[in-house]
């Protein structure tokens, strides 16, 4: 597995790219003018190919982190909540802070593991499907994996994150057919009752 660049380093080159560039343009400009207006041309166009296939993406996690920053006291209210037995409660405020949550792949993720550990075992198996179909098409599930790596019990890649939210569907396919077969009985019990 490869490691991340460090943040400084990237800048850097990034910087170094930029200075590259601005001095060959400068270097053109001088001894060409029709030469330096061809390449700062094309690196215009460049650059906004560039902002135009990334920048609705960098958008979206923008949202979504700004998203959650906002409402991060609320999220830490819920683990408070479970802990002093007032799951209703914290299922209702996660379901609100959910409603208006950008909808993405990482957000159905918080949202199935958060039902699991409030034992509403269906809404978890429903939010962990709509994750791994989510996943598919998501382009900056990467980058918020790569944000929440380290962090005990959160994938740091892509394929972790598949794994895990199969494996929460697969614990939870039983008890979910368990408390849908017990409905179905207490539903046949009622009808014969009625008769």
């Amino acid at each position: 597995m490869k490691t991340p660049m460090p943040r400084w380093l990237m800048y850097t080159l990034i910087g170094l790219a930029v200075l590259v560039l601005v001095g060959l343009i400068i270097f053109l400009y001088h001894v060409n003018v029709l030469a330096g207006s061809i390449v700062t041309g094309l690196l215009v166009v460049l650059l906004a190919g560039i902002g135009l296939t990334v920048g609705p993406q960098l958008y979206k996690l923008y949202k979504f982190q700004k998203y959650f920053k906002g409402h991060e006291d609320t999220l830490k209210l819920l683990g408070t909540l479970m802990a002093a037995g007032r799951t209703q409660e914290a299922v209702m405020r996660m379901e609100d802070l959910m409603k208006n949550a950008p909808e993405n792949a990482y957000t159905q993720f918080m949202r199935a593991m958060f039902l699991n550990s409030a034992q509403k075992f269906p809404e978890a198996m429903s939010a962990a499907s709509r994750a791994l179909t989510l996943a598919k098409n998501d382009p900056m599930l990467p980058a918020m994996l790569q944000e929440m790596k380290g962090q005990p019990g959160l994938p740091g890649s892509i394929d972790e994150f598949n794994t895990q939210m199969e494996e929460l569907r697969s614990s939870l396919e039983p008890r979910v057919n368990q408390m849908r077969q017990r409905r179905e009985k207490a539903q046949a019990q009622r009808k014969k009752k009625s008769r």
